[in-house]
């Protein structure tokens, strides 16, 4: 099977979606919920993730090839944002995340 840069990204942000549920409601995953997180693989091979992707302006910064991963690395960062406590905690949570491309 090819390596498919888009679908790693989705299954990663449905994991950590999955994953902030999870936290919040204090409870353990459904069997459903387990397929997800199971399906998490780390960033390594996507390095889109390092760049920015607050709003559509920023896509003008990347390479062409990566284009198609804009609009999943946005909402990625929508969601560690909307779920961190302050912007301290994001940039903690997304310099986790980078460390693990790097």
């Amino acid at each position: 099977m090819a390596y498919n840069r888009k679908q790693r990204l989705n299954d990663n942000i449905k994991a950590i979606e999955t994953a902030f549920i999870l936290d919040r409601e204090q409870r353990t995953p459904t069997a459903r919920e387990r397929l997800l997180l199971e399906r998490y693989c780390g960033f390594g091979g996507l390095k889109c993730i390092l760049n920015p992707a607050r709003e559509l302006a920023d896509a003008v910064h990347w390479a062409k090839s990566d284009l198609e991963l804009f609009a999943p690395t946005v909402e990625l960062h929508r969601l560690i944002r909307e779920n961190s406590k302050n912007e301290s905690e994001y940039k903690q949570l997304m310099d986790s995340l980078k460390q693990s491309v790097l």
